[in-house]
């Protein structure tokens, strides 16, 4: 893979389906390079073994994986916020931006990210082009 592309983590359990689909492909001529991952169980040793991720995007909504309980996810309504939270106390990689895209719009989820300085851009908002034309945006800050 070119060494000069921008390497974003995308966390989100329907990464690979359609509908995130031209999200992705808005990505493609931009000089990026996004790394997908499906499960919150992946989520440390990708970033472990690509340490020139610049921007991880993650949803909130997600299956809780084997790490993570139910319980403490809400049936995996909140899956996506531990998982940020993990990733919020790991100084390591506080250097990272991180944003949250997601379809929860609950305050909590919000606050949240409010409260850490964390983008939470809700996919209704945003279509491919303004998603992607965001993402630039924040990566350059």
């Amino acid at each position: 893979m070119d060494q000069c592309k921008v390497k974003i983590l995308w966390i989100d359990d329907d990464i690979n389906r359609l509908k995130l689909q031209p999200y992705l492909d808005g990505f493609e001529d931009g000089g990026f390079e996004i790394i997908k991952v499906a499960s919150p169980d992946d989520v440390d040793k990708t970033i472990e073994s690509n340490s020139d991720i610049k921007c991880i995007i993650l949803d909130v909504s997600m299956p809780t994986g084997e790490s993570i309980g139910a319980k403490e996810s809400r049936g995996g309504m909140r899956t996506g916020l531990l998982v940020l939270g993990k990733m919020v106390d790991n100084t390591s990689i506080g250097h990272i931006k991180k944003v949250v895209f997601t379809i929860v719009s609950h305050a909590e989820v919000k606050d949240y990210c409010n409260s850490k300085g964390i983008p939470c851009l809700l996919k209704q908002d945003y279509v491919a082009s303004s998603f992607v034309a965001k993402i630039k945006e924040i990566i350059k800050k």
